[in-house]
């Protein structure tokens, strides 16, 4: 063989070479522009759906799924005795429920609403740690002043990013406020249409055996797409 052809077997080689690396390249990079093994299927790496699917707790016996819990509950003084100590265990296994992934909310209401934060908060160990303490020290009085209450919880919760959530109103009477006889019914149906704008499910768990509580809870609930719990 000539030096001539020497040198073109030479270049012939050297162009296969770069031919193969090429191939084994685009091989590796799946062709968009992510680098996998060669037995890995195209589209092999996770996704993230898990992030934002639906979390489910037990409470007050019920099974709800949200990705994000407001909670408005009564602490009026119809609440005294083992309504309001099964309502602060109900609240502190509720909360331990909960992921590090969820959102939650709580408001208080009697003669007065207290807010126990004012947006919606990561439900990691810290933030539920606080917030049982808070539903622990909870004692019943007054009057079960429900408007400016539910007000407060949707408000809470309309400033949640997630798609899934939920509010659960709990109380054991009518909403009353100042008299035996001023009912705020109509004043409450009406701050939760003012207020609840974005129609997050409300759920209702009503702890007494009157019917007109009875019938006003389920209204609530059946308004707003929720679940009517009546634990007598």
């Amino acid at each position: 063989m000539t030096r001539k052809q020497m040198r073109s077997l030479g270049f012939f080689l050297a162009l296969a070479l770069v031919a193969t690396s090429g191939t084994w390249i685009s091989a590796q990079d799946g062709g968009d522009g992510l680098r996998r093994p060669l037995d890995l299927p195209s589209g092999g790496i996770g996704g993230d759906d898990d992030e934002d699917a639906p979390e489910s707790i037990t409470f007050y016996g019920a099974e709800f799924e949200a990705e994000a819990f407001f909670w408005c509950v009564d602490r009026s003084g119809s609440m005294d005795g083992p309504p309001i100590a099964t309502l602060k265990a109900e609240m502190t296994d509720a909360l331990n429920q909960l992921s590090r992934r969820a959102q939650f909310g709580l408001v208080r209401f009697s003669t007065a609403h207290d807010v126990w934060r004012p947006r919606p908060v990561r439900a990691n160990t810290a933030n539920k740690g606080i917030a049982i303490a808070w539903i622990q020290e909870m004692s019943a009085f007054g009057w079960t002043c429900m408007p400016d209450a539910v007000a407060a919880i949707c408000d809470i919760s309309n400033q949640c990013n997630l798609r899934n959530k939920t509010i659960i109103l709990v109380g054991d009477g009518m909403p009353l406020c100042g008299s035996a006889t001023n009912l705020l019914t109509s004043e409450t149906l009406q701050s939760l249409a003012s207020h609840n704008y974005k129609r997050t499910p409300v759920n209702t768990i009503f702890i007494s055996a009157n019917s007109d509580g009875v019938a006003f809870f389920r209204e609530i609930a059946q308004l707003y797409g929720g679940k009517f719990i009546n634990i007598n």
